[in-house]
């Protein structure tokens, strides 16, 4: 990666003679490894400097240290502190170097829904032809993003880095941290309003990405967005009666098919949404030479990030799709939707269960997703505190469908085993911390 010695510009120490090569960087004392550098970060609950032998022991043969703190005893004789203001600020200043040294081509991917399947989509067309990195799980924050550019092999040359935010002003830290060459604005929805009270608020934090954009020319993003519009760079529409990406209703099933500027693309999994998300990317891989014909054929070889309509066996061969990573609104009504599309199942169940941070219209946003469900579907269990309100919404307009109110999980898996056939499908959505994941596992075969 980098040696000792290239990182005198964040310290006075004299590292002139300093030559020892560093492999990998953490935050984190167990995820460490031989040769690694140390980064002890002073948190609201934790301070890293108190686990420095943890990090020694891992491998570290480094350390940031905090000017000021107390440095531990018993600490090997060759072992190198950096001595810095603040190890935070050093971090970050780490990561933008080694971001200029290797000097990829970066796609920076935002957005309130989608953006972790678009970054997905980017890696499956661009890594055969290019060595590319890309965020793992979700490290899209202000300590993600530098630990994933910091993470790059030396012979990266594309980076696809997911940007999170939970308030206005971190997307434009990550922007400037990792100067996008490309950037992606999936949509804007209701995720963070709790913190930050308006979509109009959220699509100026999303719009933050363009900050270290070097060419807003380059900026792709929602078209059908009306809080986007007016932006520079490329929209992209969605819709049967928009010109840009049109569905071809025919072919759902366990597949998205639509046109996307006179060309026909097929996605392997379910969801009509992911034709926006796969057009950003197919958009971006065009720009970076790849043909049509490749972009065809390495669309079915996505492997998205689980707990995004996961689908496995259930008892009796049903089907059950986890997307139980997050939710939104927006999210949730394009889950159900995606159930009600679904041919081939004549047992249509659904699990919804709370949707969190959505501020003070929470109820008013809890009730919106039922809108979205037709009478194709068959059982509708809600679980949490605040699907009570998706609860109340199905038996005020839709009293003839068969729904469900509890608190309790294992009371869900009860009724739900003597329904599963053949021909149920299951889908299971709501923000992680109903961890409705643990469900649907009590539910496979």
């Amino acid at each position: 990666m980098f040696t000792l010695q290239e990182l005198d510009f964040i310290t006075e120490n004299d590292l002139s003679n300093l030559e020892q090569t560093i492999t990998n960087v953490a935050i984190d004392g167990r995820k460490i490894s031989d040769k690694g550098l140390y980064i002890p970060i002073k948190g609201s609950n934790n301070d890293g400097h108190g686990f420095l032998h943890q990090a020694i022991n891992n491998g570290a043969v480094a350390s940031l240290w905090e000017i000021g703190t107390e440095i531990p005893t018993k600490v090997p004789k060759n072992f190198t502190f950096l001595f810095v203001n603040s190890t935070y600020k050093a971090f970050h200043q780490i990561a933008t170097y080694y971001r200029e040294k290797i000097n990829p081509i970066v796609i920076g991917v935002t957005g309130s829904n989608g953006k972790t399947t678009s970054k997905d989509i980017l890696y499956t067309l661009l890594s055969p032809t290019y060595p590319t990195h890309k965020t793992e799980g979700n490290l899209n924050n202000h300590y993600g993003v530098p630990l994933t550019l910091l993470s790059m092999p030396i012979d990266t040359k594309i980076a696809v880095i997911e940007m999170g935010m939970s308030g206005l002003g971190e997307i434009e830290e990550l922007s400037l941290l990792a100067k996008p060459d490309y950037a992606v604005i999936t949509n804007i929805g209701e995720s963070h309003l709790l913190q930050l009270n308006t979509r109009e608020n959220i699509a100026k934090a999303k719009l933050e990405i363009t900050a270290g954009l070097k060419d807003k020319t380059q900026l792709y993003y929602d078209g059908n967005e009306a809080l986007l519009k007016g932006t520079t760079g490329n929209p992209i529409k969605f819709g049967t009666d928009l010109h840009d990406i049109k569905l071809n209703s025919q072919t759902r099933n366990n597949n998205v098919s639509f046109d996307f500027y006179e060309e026909t693309y097929e996605l392997p999994i379910m969801g009509d949404h992911h034709a926006k998300n796969a057009s950003y990317a197919i958009s971006i891989a065009k720009k970076l030479g790849i043909s049509t014909e490749q972009i065809k054929k390495e669309l079915f070889n996505i492997q998205v990030t689980g707990m995004r309509m996961e689908p496995s066996i259930g008892i009796n061969n049903s089907l059950l799709l986890n997307d139980a990573y997050n939710a939104s609104p927006v999210s949730m009504r394009g889950a159900i939707k995606t159930i009600c599309d679904l041919s081939g199942y004549t047992n249509k169940i659904l699990i919804l269960g709370d949707m969190l941070e959505l501020g003070i219209n929470e109820v008013e946003l809890h009730k919106s997703v039922v809108s979205s469900i037709d009478d194709s579907i068959s059982y509708v269990f809600c679980i949490g505190e605040n699907s009570k309100w998706i609860f109340e919404e199905i038996k005020e307009t839709l009293p003839n469908l068969n729904a469900y109110y509890t608190l309790s999980s294992t009371e869900i898996v009860k009724e739900i085993r003597p329904l599963l056939t053949e021909n149920t499908v299951v889908m299971a959505k709501a923000s992680r911390g109903l961890h409705l994941d643990k469900i649907i596992q009590r539910l496979q075969q």
